[in-house]
Formats: C-alpha cells, sequence, structure tokens
C-alpha cells in the first residue's frame, strides 16, 4: 500500500469516527482570555445544529438561546462593572469552558500598516519591554484577507 493509499485511508478513518451532530461553535472573537466590554449588556453568538439549545454560565447568571433554522443563536447577558478573572460554559451537544475573562474596557484599532509597528522597533525599545507590566492588557491580531462581502468569522494570527 503506498502513502496516498494509507493518507484516503486515515481520511475515510477520520470520517467514521466523527461524532454525530455538530458541536457549539464560537467566532474567533470569543475564547479563553478575552476581554468583554464593562458597563454593557453582554452578547454572544455562535453556531450548533439547527433547533439545538445552548446555555451559558457566566457568574451567577444563566442564559439560553436555541439555534435557529441556519444553526445560528445569540445570546444577552447583564451588564458588569470592570472585574474578572472570570469563567464561562457554554453547553449545548459539546461543552466549550472559557477561562481568564476580563471585564474591562475594549478597543478598536485600524489603520495604516503603521499599527502593528513592533514595540522591538520602537525607541527605547529595550527599556519599554523591560519595564512594561500590563499583565491584564489583551490583545487580538485579525488576519488580514480581503473579502468582497462582510464575513461570519475571523482568523486571528499572532
Amino acid at each position: 500500500m503506498n502513502w496516498r493509499h494509507t493518507l484516503v485511508a486515515a481520511f475515510l478513518f477520520a470520517l467514521a469516527v466523527e461524532p454525530a451532530g455538530a458541536a457549539i461553535r464560537l467566532p474567533g472573537l470569543v475564547g479563553d482570555n478575552m476581554v468583554l466590554q464593562r458597563d454593557a449588556p453582554i452578547r454572544l453568538w455562535g453556531w450548533a445544529d439547527a433547533g439545538e439549545q445552548v446555555s451559558i454560565r457566566f457568574g451567577d447568571e444563566t442564559a439560553n438561546a436555541q439555534a435557529d433554522s441556519g444553526g445560528r443563536w445569540s445570546i444577552a447577558l447583564k451588564s458588569r462593572p470592570a472585574g474578572g478573572p472570570y469563567r464561562m460554559t457554554l453547553t449545548g451537544a459539546n461543552q466549550l469552558k472559557l477561562e481568564n475573562i476580563l471585564i474591562g474596557d475594549v478597543w478598536l484599532a485600524s489603520g495604516q500598516s503603521n499599527m502593528e509597528w513592533p514595540l522591538t522597533m520602537a525607541n527605547d525599545a529595550s527599556r519599554e519591554i523591560e519595564t512594561a507590566s500590563f499583565p491584564q492588557i489583551r490583545l487580538i491580531a485579525v488576519q488580514h484577507e480581503v473579502a468582497l462581502q462582510p464575513q461570519k468569522d475571523h482568523t486571528t494570527r499572532g
């Protein structure tokens, strides 16, 4: 048996052991180490099988939703003041546990290429790096992609 037959056999085996039903899935913005905007309702969304029940537990709050015919669901949680870290559990056909979530200020930065200037190339980079201590700052970088239509999700990089 050559390598192509082995590859095809491995692929078919992987398809055969795929669990029945789709797992709930979150967009790239939602995950471990995320920051949610303080003092504003927290809106979460994702995908699942059509009609699937999705439950979110965040602190002492539990909220439920049902995926629509296209498999989309969304849930709004109450607003919270700055704080954390928190945990969140999402349950549907599968269970997702998100850790180290902060509530704070979320900034969206966009612009020219200088928005991505690395600190290592800045003036006094060594001193800035040595003295930096900002453990609650989180950064998510979105992969550069060209699209002719709005996208439902994104890929992170870095």
